[in-house]
């Protein structure tokens, strides 16, 4: 009787793995989809609420939102293992929309890749116009008249209403945005069995460090975009962005304090559990999540060298791709937490296959393509929706 219990005890411990149900795709997807609709956020300025100040940046911050937002869904194909899985994820569970979080995301990411899409299309509209005069091969024309949804007008009656447009178009991507990253939070933060993510303002962090990831994307991007268009660098522009980034650096910091000391202090018996996951790894989240990624960017866009090309373009960086980090070790250390056994569970990235380092590799990898070919392809324009006669020469 003895040896059989002892043979249970050894079959059971030895079933324990430190696999994930999420791997590193997930934080890569957070990531991709928060810098997305931080950049979106920067282009709306302009040309939703008519902020002079941003027109130079709305351009490129459109071109950001859309090949992030476009390329981001890969990372969720590479986890299903089997890309036929996603045709279920839109055919199948709708009886469950009220009480799955997933089906809300279904309808929240695709609305917004599709109005970062059509914002793309009507921002250009001119362009494509110009092209489908210019070129005489007939099959070029139709996709052309095409892509300006048969508009072919180039008055000053039509620029309005292209602005019109593109003011709805804008106003409804940002609405959307901001539910794909309160539906992200909203998903993690439900995981009652993870004391790290449990709480109830993780949507809150999720959309400031969006903001906090495309501001700095943009100002890490600003200074390369601007040398390829042979454009100067505004330092206006640069400062404008920099102010964005650090008031939302400062919301975000405020809600890391209710969320760490919500944990540590007022969460029952798994606030143990947290004290000794901030006891294991507390230089790590003082020197990178808390450090390096918030508050030296912070710093150095409150001060005078915010415009500095040099320095914001360090900040943005590291703004950027802290917020990657942050929500690496949001998923993947949230997960960490044992349910039976003592200590925590440990995770190393697999190098090939599916979530593996190589998964990152041709995300990331596609991103920039895709936002070379958006850069080479479409005009940058100052003066929206008219200066584009270049471009097409």
């Amino acid at each position: 009787m003895m040896l059989d219990t002892y043979h249970k005890i050894l079959v059971f411990a030895s079933s324990i793995t430190p696999s994930r149900p999420w791997g590193v795709n997930i934080p890569n997807y957070f990531w991709t989809g928060g810098i997305s609709v931080g950049a979106f956020f920067i282009y709306t300025l302009y040309t939703v609420f008519g902020q002079e100040k941003y027109k130079r940046l709305a351009s490129m911050c459109l071109l950001i939102a859309f090949s992030f937002i476009a390329i981001a869904p890969l990372n969720l194909v590479d986890d299903l293992k089997q890309p036929g899985r996603m045709i279920h994820v839109f055919l199948y569970g709708w009886s469950h929309f009220p009480t799955s979080p997933m089906k809300w995301g279904v309808i929240l990411l695709t609305s917004y890749t599709i109005f970062a899409l059509l914002s793309l299309i009507a921002y250009y509209r001119p362009f494509f116009v110009k092209l489908y005069n210019f070129v005489e091969e007939d099959r070029l024309r139709l996709v052309f008249k095409l892509l300006t949804l048969n508009r072919l007008e180039l008055t000053q009656e039509a620029f309005e209403k292209d602005k019109k447009i593109l003011k709805y178009l804008g106003i409804l991507g940002l609405i959307f945005g901001i539910g794909v990253e309160f539906y992200t939070g909203y998903i993690v933060g439900i995981l009652a069995w993870f004391p790290l993510v449990h709480f109830p303002a993780l949507p809150l962090v999720m959309l400031t460090s969006a903001l906090v990831s495309g501001s700095g994307f943009v100002l890490f991007l600003y200074p390369i975009y601007q040398k390829l268009m042979g454009k100067e660098i505004d330092r206006d522009d640069i400062a404008n962005v920099a102010t964005i980034m650090a008031w939302a650096i400062v919301g975000e910091l405020i809600l890391d304090l209710f969320w760490y000391s919500f944990g540590l202090a007022f969460n029952g018996i798994t606030k143990y559990y947290m004290r000794a996951y901030f006891k294991e790894d507390l230089m790590k989240i003082i020197v990178f999540d808390l450090g390096l990624a918030l508050f030296v960017p912070m710093i150095l866009a409150f001060s005078r060298m915010k415009k500095s090309a040099f320095m914001m373009f360090i900040a943005g960086a590291l703004a950027a791709f802290g917020a990657w980090y942050f929500k690496y070790s949001l998923v993947i250390g949230g997960q960490s937490f044992p349910k039976m056994i003592g200590g925590f569970l440990t995770y190393t990235m697999p190098i090939f296959g599916h979530n593996s380092l190589q998964s990152l590799i041709a995300n990331w990898s596609g991103i920039i393509g895709l936002l070379a070919l958006t850069i080479a392809i479409l005009p940058h324009s100052d003066d929206l929706l008219k200066d584009f006669t270049k471009g097409v020469k």
